[in-house]
């Protein structure tokens, strides 16, 4: 691999194919589990807390907080890692009310992550608009 194939890696230009990538994790011994499941699997738990919190539904907001603490942090080493930590952040902001006063915009941004609007911070979607 040239230094300049992994500069545009590093910087987001160039994605990294799949036999890379499985190579660079055996080259290192870094466990990583590249089941894409666990991504679509981790997303799909932060659409539903989220959802759940907008609609004031605690029962089944609890629920789910139980699945994924359940998991007991399998998803630390794949791809739903990143969604992963927002779950955990959503929980302990909100669920556990650490802090609380910016709570709405961040669901916005992640809401804005998640289903990709663009729309510079304004939620809109299917049922309700900010």
């Amino acid at each position: 691999m040239s230094k300049g194939n992994l500069s545009e890696m590093e910087n987001g230009i160039r994605m990294m194919k799949k036999d890379v990538f499985d190579r660079f994790l055996h080259q290192y011994d870094i466990q990583f589990d590249t089941d894409l499941n666990r991504f679509f699997e981790m997303k799909e738990i932060l659409i539903q807390i989220v959802d759940c919190f907008l609609r004031f539904d605690k029962k089944k907001q609890e629920k789910v907080r139980e699945h994924f603490e359940a998991l007991e942090g399998n998803w630390k080493n794949t791809y739903g890692c990143f969604i992963g930590e927002l779950i955990q952040y959503f929980i302990q902001i909100v669920m556990d009310h650490q802090k609380g006063d910016e709570m709405f915009h961040s669901l916005v941004l992640i809401e804005n992550c998640l289903y990709g609007t663009g729309n510079g911070g304004k939620m809109e979607s299917a049922t309700w608009k900010y």
